[in-house]
């Protein structure tokens, strides 16, 4: 099974959206990843990214959930950012603190409606 995640550059704040490749260094287990424009290429430290995680579930309108990203369960009138927690993605109800497995999602009316990289005001609060 092929992974899917997106890179969040954490000081440009901004996703990836050109080719990149992640390296790795097997005797130091450093990690960095390299984007690649038409011009140039850039590199980048383990403290200067964030790896998002695809959750192998689409909202209503068929668009990939990640982690990071907040969504609305139209059926209930909920709002839920999606994390990972110990081992499991979970989605966190951010006005009640409840959570619930990802799986609750599924057949549900949800849409992604922002992320916590770019949409911070959608979480009114959440820790």
């Amino acid at each position: 099974m092929n992974k899917k995640f997106k890179i969040w550059l954490i000081y440009e704040k901004r996703f990836i959206t050109n080719k990149f490749s992640i390296e790795c260094n097997p005797k130091t287990n450093e990690i960095w990843i390299i984007e690649y424009t038409a011009n140039h290429f850039y590199h980048y430290q383990k403290d200067e990214f964030e790896i998002v995680n695809y959750i192998n579930i689409n909202d209503m309108n068929d668009k990939e959930i990640y982690e990071g990203d907040i969504v609305k369960n139209k059926d209930r009138d909920e709002i839920y950012i999606i994390k990972w927690e110990k081992i499991e993605f979970v989605c966190f109800n951010i006005d009640d603190k409840d959570n619930y497995t990802i799986w609750a999602l599924v057949g549900s009316q949800v849409e992604i409606i922002g992320n916590k990289y770019e949409n911070e005001e959608l979480l009114k609060g959440d820790k």
